[in-house]
């Protein structure tokens, strides 16, 4: 038990690697080699992804094998980010933020695109059957595509129009100190909005009248205690709306 105890332990400064062969889609030149931490690859190959490889980003449209369990190698086939595929990047999208004309009064400003616009939107528990609908609606959009075909991108997109009255009315110098915020700004562009940073998440949305209306996160990698503890002050859900999950 104690070699055993020591293997495992000597296992974890190892991280696994799985080696990436880059190929170009449009010429079938193989770019170069990368051995690349597990960590940094999705579990599955089944919606448009971007990974930064080597000195550049590389938009991915072709996974072999397309299902990481248990790989040691892989071939990614790859166009530049801005190679067209007339196909949606995402399955469903928010309506639209309005727009601002004058320029940022904040130090800390983020740039959220259209497509990433309240994809990780923190909502209502009483809102569960009609957010359970909507997710209902893109599960079955993404069970449609077949192996890596996600990668291409989507030839319809969802747009979540119902869900745009399920609204907060979170005081936000209260959310402020109980997520024990560092620091606050504004997502550049659109009107009323906020962005909080916290020890370990970016918040952003909707502010009017010093109170929260629309909370969202901008990236969501694990459940910490203050996930935890915001969802369950404030009775409400985590909708990751790209991937049809929802998370409590």
């Amino acid at each position: 038990m104690k070699i055993l105890a020591m293997y495992e332990g000597m296992a974890g400064l190892f991280p696994k690697k799985i080696l990436v062969t880059l190929v170009h889609a449009e010429n079938n030149q193989v770019l170069g080699d990368y051995k690349m931490a597990r960590e940094q690859l999705p579990e599955i190959f089944n919606k448009p992804t971007t990974l930064d490889m080597g000195d550049r980003s590389w938009r991915i449209v072709k996974a072999r094998p397309f299902l990481l369990e248990g790989v040691k190698k892989l071939t990614l086939h790859v166009v530049e980010p801005t190679a067209s595929l007339s196909k949606f990047m995402v399955p469903t999208r928010s309506y639209p933020p309005s727009v601002l004309i004058e320029d940022p009064k904040s130090e800390l400003v983020i740039n959220i695109s259209l497509e990433d616009w309240r994809q990780l939107e923190l909502l209502p528990v009483a809102r569960l059957e009609l957010i359970q609908e909507k997710i209902t609606i893109i599960e079955g959009m993404l069970e449609a595509m077949q192996e890596d075909a996600g990668l291409l991108g989507y030839d319809t997109i969802y747009e979540r129009e119902e869900i745009e009255g399920a609204v907060l009315n979170i005081p936000f110098d209260e959310f402020f100190q109980f997520v024990n915020g560092v620091e606050k700004g504004e997502v550049e562009g659109v009107a009323d909005s906020f962005v909080i940073r916290s020890e370990n998440y970016q918040y952003y949305g909707i502010v009017k009248e010093n109170v929260i209306l629309n909370l969202c996160l901008r990236e969501f990698d694990s459940a910490e205690d203050e996930f935890a503890g915001v969802v369950e002050k404030y009775e409400l859900l985590l909708a990751d709306w790209c991937s049809g999950k929802i998370i409590f």
